[in-house]
């Protein structure tokens, strides 16, 4: 039924051809463990973890090829990668248990799925495990021996359902148990089974019967089914592409933060530069208006004791600007005193700020 999803190709049975690169992966972990070997007969190089794993796998892919009317119609290995890219490979092991409890009979039962559990999540380890056990033996030994098959006792296949269980239980998230007595009765199991693989909008609306004994035992149950218009594997290259792009977007949104810090503490620091610059503008200009009132004062006390007949001539001087009255003399005096004197505060003043300027420009 699995192959009835969008993308999948599982192969049959093999002839336990997977428990025979078990066999390869164990003499190939005996050389990896050996570490270097810069002498001897069993010379190589250091062999890295899962250097294997890319050769084994090729032989499911050989074991699982292209169509032949499809392949036919390539006329490249570029179109034949094309063609394989996204699709979901895999192959039917019905009796792999078989084979590890019949081959190694020395071992116990947890030394045996400890080796299966070893060879498949190191060589395999992107790939999904569905086990399926029948709780039912007594069912299955008659639909075996219905088919010619020896009748391999029950408790043969309890020992057998469980290797099974162990192994799917030691596998973790890369596998899910299903037992055939519930999964025929409630099609909802392998649903559920549907949605772990990750299909999506993906439903089986009935079962299909493969192997019927009604119809010789392998005959094929050409009932077609309708998984439903929406059904779907996400393609990989797009939830890559939308991890780039968000990748990207939640860059630019960091480098946007960066240099807006950056702009932050440029202003900031422009503006710790400008008040420095404000305080030592406001400093100097404190220091030349003291220095302005100290002189003005000067003048002041210097024309208050000056011997000048017009006694009742006074100076006044407020803020820097300057005004002179006198109470008794005549309009034509007062103008007369007060261009006289107002020439030279302004003189004297105008002499100390040069004087300012120059020592200004000398530092």
């Amino acid at each position: 039924m699995m192959n009835q999803l969008p993308s999948v190709r599982i192969s049959g049975e093999n002839f336990n051809l997977m428990y025979n690169l078990k066999q390869i992966y164990k003499d190939y972990k005996l050389l990896k463990d050996d570490s270097n070997k810069s002498w001897g007969a069993f010379y190589h190089e250091v062999i890295p973890e899962q250097s294997m794993s890319c050769s084994l796998q090729s032989v499911l892919n050989a074991l699982n090829p292209v169509p032949l009317d499809v392949l036919s119609r390539m006329n490249s290995e570029l179109a034949l990668k094309f063609y394989n890219q996204d699709m979901i490979l895999g192959t039917k092991m019905v009796t792999v248990q078989e084979a590890f409890l019949d081959e190694e009979q020395d071992k116990s039962l947890e030394e045996l799925v400890a080796e299966a559990t070893e060879f498949f999540s190191q060589m395999f380890p992107c790939s999904k495990f569905i086990v399926n056990v029948r709780s039912d033996v007594s069912a299955q030994i008659t639909s075996q021996t219905n088919l010619g098959w020896d009748d391999r006792g029950e408790e043969r296949l309890m020992l057998e359902n469980q290797f099974l269980m162990q192994f799917a239980e030691n596998m973790g998230n890369q596998a899910t148990l299903i037992d055939m007595a519930q999964w025929r009765e409630n099609g909802n199991v392998l649903n559920d089974v549907v949605s772990w693989l990750g299909f999506q909008q993906c439903q089986f609306s009935q079962l299909l019967h493969a192997n019927d004994h009604s119809e010789g035992g392998y005959s094929e149950d050409q009932t077609v089914l309708n998984l439903g218009k929406e059904c779907h594997f996400p393609n990989p290259k797009d939830a890559a592409q939308i991890a780039n792009a968000m990748a990207m977007i939640s860059n630019e949104h960091e480098m946007q933060r960066q240099e807006s810090q950056e702009d932050m503490v440029v202003v900031q620091e422009e503006q710790e530069e400008d008040s420095v610059e404000v305080a030592e503008d406001n400093r100097t200009l404190k220091g030349a208006s003291a220095r302005t009132h100290g002189l003005l004062d000067m003048m002041n006390n210097d024309l208050q004791h000056r011997n000048v007949q017009q006694n009742d001539r006074t100076l006044v001087m407020e803020n820097g600007g300057m005004t002179a009255t006198s109470r008794n003399a005549s309009p034509q005096k007062k103008a007369v005193v007060q261009g006289r004197q107002s020439k030279e505060a302004a003189s004297a003043i105008s002499s100390y700020l040069a004087a300012m300027n120059r020592n200004a420009d000398g530092n």
